[in-house]
């Protein structure tokens, strides 16, 4: 009975461990929704385009050719900023052609 008692705090220690000092471990491994998690890898510092379910190389990043990973053409429609500015000009944002070319770009990639 003591050994069970032992087992099951050690099991708990582990799990507390593992889920608030290695979130991303804890994520793919033991949480409810291992199975079906989707995450980036936009967190921490040198981190882009290592890990993850799909990687973030960078912005508006569109490789030209097939990658052998998942990845995420991340980008706005203004050409400067990922803000708000407001002092922007109509001629700072995408124009609708320019962001169905990206689109039809990107989607390319994946084909």
């Amino acid at each position: 009975m003591e050994s069970e008692v032992v087992v099951g705090v050690v099991d708990c220690i582990v799990h507390v461990i593992l889920r608030y000092m290695f979130p991303i471990f804890y994520l793919f491994s033991y949480s409810p929704t291992k199975d079906t998690v989707v995450t980036n890898d936009r967190f921490g510092h040198d981190c882009k385009c290592k890990h993850g379910s799909y990687k973030t190389c960078r912005d508006r990043f569109n490789p030209g050719v097939l990658q052998k990973f998942k990845w995420e053409n991340s980008m706005t429609i203004d050409k400067h900023s990922w803000g708000y500015r407001r002092n922007s000009n109509i001629e700072d944002y995408l124009s609708v052609h320019d962001i169905i070319s990206v689109f039809a770009s990107t989607i390319r990639q994946v084909e």
